[in-house]
């Protein structure tokens, strides 16, 4: 199949770049291709197909996925990224983990300017397209896709900036453009999603592997519905995926994320063995001393990124989605512990000389969602794709709807599926609604980590300032000062789009 993903993104390259000859900055630094129709795009449904293809580099040349990555898992008490050390003001990492961004940090504009260059695709194709659609059901289905990915791009920007503004396509920005409520902006979102989730088709052939389902469509909306807490319709639209989207759990975790195309996953971001259209988890996981400690060849290493301890501690030993990395096998996904090098000798010491753990020395436990690939491009660049949905997160979606509904007993049926897959037993029937709730939120976290989920939970189980506080006090060792700091559940408007739309108004606090 990786022929079929090259040339699917050899199209979408063509396409933005076919895109960026004839786009100007809005003030929302988003890129808006107004003229494409007048550029020779062909009419029907072969023009709507090769513009919706330019929706998905995006998802890569933007490496988007890391700093969604970013904004949900190190906001939590799950990743901590190493780059800074352990200044809560002055490092890269530190200021996500200890809640202290500024409009500057990267990883603010690295979810805001790629969402709306995504919706800006989006528009641009619904646009373009919107009146051979009446007619052409082929069209139709097409502009269905930007549907879905414009919902997907205004619910993550919902999610962490709050209310921001929002663009239909066609609005007049040259004076700028004020934010709109995130009721307003969640109304949009349902829209466009109800509207994909009818039009898009249930299945794909192989040569559009990667794009848009109504499976990931009801997918987004029963996630959606679960973060505002509506547990019906949460638990229909899981049911329904669970029941009729034809997926099916993997037997081994690792699989997941190591097989492309299998029968969990419900959509990824495609990736290809090229420079920045690659999966490079991996070497932002590994620091150079492992890599040769455990003979990891072919593999560069950015020392970057990895697993909070008290997390990693959370985990029960016998858990296989915590499996300990084989060096002789090159299985596993966790790195933990004391290492030695290929002399025998430890790999890290303290200053005395006496050996300390890996999670002592990289302030982390490094861990390898994504299974080595041999040799990958520029020591960096793999091809497994970035898993974005999957059943597994749609069943502890139903179970945790399912629970709050009344019906423990169903929602403990697909919390034990899961556990049982993990090598765990079931948790008990004896359990009170609350016990579940709780069960539900670490087993998200144990199942779902480096996923995107984790902070969006933690907001909904109104815990996410109170697991702040315990990597802030097991970091810094020192009492946490923000726990009434609310305001820090989101992020602040990058002062880039600030500087380019005058009607911006900033995040309360920022």
């Amino acid at each position: 199949m990786k022929n079929i993903k090259y040339s699917i993104i050899a199209l979408s390259i063509i396409i933005v770049s076919i895109s960026a000859n004839s786009c100007s900055d809005s003030l929302l630094e988003e890129k808006l291709y107004d003229r494409l129709g007048a550029s020779g795009l062909p009419s029907g449904a072969e023009g709507a197909n090769q513009l919706v293809l330019g929706i998905y580099p995006n998802l890569q040349t933007n490496r988007l996925h890391q700093f969604l990555i970013y904004a949900s898992d190190a906001e939590s008490d799950l990743l901590w990224t190493n780059w800074g050390g352990t200044d809560p003001k002055g490092g890269w990492g530190d200021q996500m983990h200890f809640h202290t961004l500024d409009l500057n940090h990267s990883a603010v504009s690295g979810v805001w300017t790629p969402c709306y260059q995504i919706i800006a695709q989006c528009n641009e194709v619904i646009r373009l397209f919107a009146e051979e659609a009446k007619t052409d059901a082929n069209v139709n289905a097409i502009m269905a896709e930007a549907l879905f990915w414009r919902a997907w791009s205004y619910n993550w920007l919902m999610k962490v900036f709050g209310d921001v503004p929002l663009v239909k396509g066609g609005e007049d920005m040259s004076n700028g453009l004020a934010r709109t409520s995130k009721a307003e902006i969640l109304e949009f979102i349902l829209s466009d999603l109800k509207n994909a989730e009818t039009l898009l088709p249930s299945s794909r052939p192989a040569s559009e592997y990667g794009r848009s389902t109504r499976w990931a469509a009801k997918t987004l909306l029963a996630n959606i519905y679960l973060n505002q807490k509506d547990w019906a319709n949460a638990s229909q639209y899981a049911k329904d995926v669970i029941d009729n989207g034809g997926f099916e759990l993997m037997d081994y975790y690792h699989d997941v994320f190591g097989i492309d195309e299998n029968r969990e996953v419900i959509q990824v971001s495609v990736c290809v063995g090229e420079y920045y259209r690659g999966n490079n988890f991996d070497a932002l996981s590994l620091e150079s001393g492992l890599v040769r400690a455990l003979k990891i060849t072919g593999y560069s290493a950015s020392n970057g990124f990895g697993m909070i301890v008290p997390f990693f501690n959370s985990f029960d030993p016998a858990d296989k989605r915590r499996e300990d990395f084989n060096p002789d096998t090159q299985k596993g996904i966790m790195i933990h512990g004391y290492i030695t090098d290929t002399n025998g000798e430890p790999l890290y010491k303290n200053a005395a000389g006496d050996p300390i753990t890996a999670e002592e020395a990289l302030y982390r436990v490094v861990a390898m969602k994504y299974p080595i690939e041999l040799n990958p491009v520029r020591g960096e660049w793999m091809t497994a794709d970035y898993v974005i949905m999957r059943l597994a997160e749609v069943y502890l979606t139903y179970a945790e709807a399912q629970n709050e509904l009344g019906n423990s007993g169903e929602a403990l049926t697909y919390i034990n599926r899961i556990r049982k897959r993990a090598g765990l037993e079931g948790l008990s029937a004896s359990l009170a609604k609350e016990q579940i709730r709780d069960a539900i939120l670490d087993e998200r976290g144990w199942e779902l980590y480096f996923e995107g989920y984790r902070r969006d939970d933690l907001i909904r189980h109104g815990k996410l300032m109170e697991k702040a506080r315990t990597v802030w006090e097991y970091y810094l060792d020192e009492p946490w000062t923000y726990q009434n700091d609310t305001f820090r559940n989101l992020f602040p408007i990058p002062a880039s789009a600030m500087i380019r739309n005058p009607l911006l108004v900033q995040n309360p606090g920022y």
